[in-house]
């Protein structure tokens, strides 16, 4: 089932000490923003609402966790779960932080500096058999060695699914990425493990007879020619860029689009993501809105305002030009990026503009 909208989530989110609101500000320093920086760290992808890293954070505070999601309507979610948690045991969540990021951008956030020697990956998105589609799994080769930058020597990946094909792929991308398969089992709930964690989706596909197929694989050295062809593969992969601080996409399309080092925003309106609705009613605020939404897209894909070449700026009046170029200016610096500016005949939602660009990313 789709989960709406929730407008309350983000400023939510924004007040809860243990959600972090700029992930990548952190990259190479995840260990000190913990209370407890010397603990190891373990990370939750695709934590969803949380069921699974609520339980085990609270149950093993010498550990520092990591959850990650994409979306905030799913996080506000995974914030009041361990916030119940936590008031149960009568403790503050201090081992134990949440964010929202695109996972197959993961080495924006995390570098080789942040060594987690843990991996949690449940019940993620199968995807669909088409092969093009199959590289977007969490536990595919290229995901895998996106982890492996990050992951400690001899740190572990477990995984579980319900998916068998994924399952039986997964099998083979593991040994592909340099992991080695210690342990493996085809229905976990047999003989079941006492570290296991029961999450939301397992038992309803327990309860539907399907069993939890689930492994435990650990990160051995991998040659320096694998890893070269296999980065090459990734850097010239076509990947959607997504930040919860800019509107959602809300049609066939993404926020953004990396190829290769080339990266491809759609056109922003000025709606504010933390409420939905327009930052404001005059040519200005919207000019605002639109490029601060650009410039949370970038920064999401390890850019920033000075990477871009080009842009294109549709206004409902042309005669809004000269008010518009005005806080235009306040976000480039020469060499000014390359522009179009035409007058269209309506825009999304009735906007006063809209504004999209092409940036240059760093290789």
């Amino acid at each position: 089932m789709r989960m709406r909208f929730k407008p309350y989530a983000r400023p939510e989110l924004n007040a809860c000490p243990f959600s972090v609101d700029n992930p990548l500000d952190n990259k190479g320093k995840w260990h000190q923003t913990f209370a407890r920086p010397q603990q190891p760290v373990h990370l939750e992808l695709g934590c969803g609402k949380e069921g699974f890293l609520s339980q085990l954070a609270v149950a093993h505070p010498d550990i520092n966790y990591l959850g990650i999601d994409i979306t905030d309507k799913v996080l506000i979610l995974a914030k009041r779960n361990i916030d119940r948690q936590y008031q149960q045991e009568n403790r503050q969540p201090d081992n134990v932080q949440i964010m929202s990021l695109d996972i197959e951008r993961i080495y924006n956030a995390f570098s080789p500096a942040d060594t987690v020697q843990r991996i949690y990956i449940n019940f993620c998105n199968p995807w669909n058999k088409k092969s093009g589609h199959k590289k977007h799994r969490l536990t595919h080769t290229k995901q895998l060695l996106l982890y492996r930058q990050f992951l400690a020597e001899g740190g572990e990946v477990y995984f579980k699914t319900d998916d068998d094909d994924l399952f039986a792929d997964s099998l083979h991308y593991f040994p592909e990425a340099g992991f080695d398969i210690v342990w493996k089992t085809f229905d976990l709930h047999k003989n079941e493990p006492e570290w296991n964690i029961r999450t939301e989706h397992e038992n309803m596909f327990t309860e539907m007879g399907i069993p939890t197929k689930a492994l435990i694989a650990v990160k051995r050295e991998l040659t320096h020619s694998i890893t070269v062809k296999k980065e090459r593969a990734i850097i010239m992969d076509k990947q959607a860029i997504h930040t919860s601080h800019a509107p959602a996409a809300i049609g066939p399309y993404s926020q953004a689009v990396q190829a290769g080092n080339t990266l491809y925003v759609s056109g922003q309106i000025p709606i504010d993501p933390a409420t939905g609705e327009f930052a404001g009613q005059d040519i200005a605020t919207q000019t605002r809105q639109s490029l601060t939404n650009i410039s949370n897209i970038l920064k999401a894909a390890g850019a920033d305002m000075s990477h871009v070449v080009k842009t294109t700026v549709l206004l409902k009046h042309i005669e809004d030009f000269a008010a518009m170029n005005a806080v235009y200016s306040e976000f480039f610096t020469e060499p000014y990026p390359t522009r179009a500016a035409f007058q269209a005949a309506a825009l999304p939602k009735d906007a006063l503009v809209e504004i999209e660009c092409i940036a240059q990313l760093d290789e």
